[in-house]
């Protein structure tokens, strides 16, 4: 999804309000904080490109926004990794 498609659901995420709790809590830890495990990072990124259907762009320039450990490689290295290693073969 993207565009006016891709808001709502974008939204409840970044909010940790997917009524998924296991990654629900890590979100808000995020907001919180600034901070979530490498683990939190891993499902949050999961949650939002495979059950949500968005783009896994949107997820790592809010994770760009809000990490106090943020570092440029480290973020957007992980995010293209969880996304090539996730993809199920076509």
């Amino acid at each position: 999804l993207v565009g006016d498609k891709a808001k709502p659901r974008l939204h409840k995420w970044i909010e940790g309000q997917t009524g998924f709790p296991f990654v629900d809590c890590f979100m808000r830890e995020l907001a919180a904080s600034g901070y979530t495990t490498h683990c939190g990072r891993e499902f949050a990124c999961w949650f939002l490109v495979r059950d949500l259907g968005l783009d896994w762009r949107l997820g790592a320039e809010y994770f760009e926004s809000v990490l106090i450990d943020y570092e440029p490689t480290a973020n957007w290295g992980n995010w293209v990794y969880r996304i090539a290693t996730t993809t199920p073969p076509r």
